[in-house]
């Protein structure tokens, strides 16, 4: 197993994750308003 692809796809994925929470929470702002 190459670490530094394993390292790259790790945070490919977490930062897949930070930009989904952030749209969510903008959709979840946009409907409060």
């Amino acid at each position: 197993v190459d670490i530094q692809a394993l390292a790259h796809a790790v945070q490919l994925t977490r930062q897949g994750a930070v930009d989904s929470l952030r749209y969510a929470k903008g959709d979840m702002f946009r409907a409060f308003q």
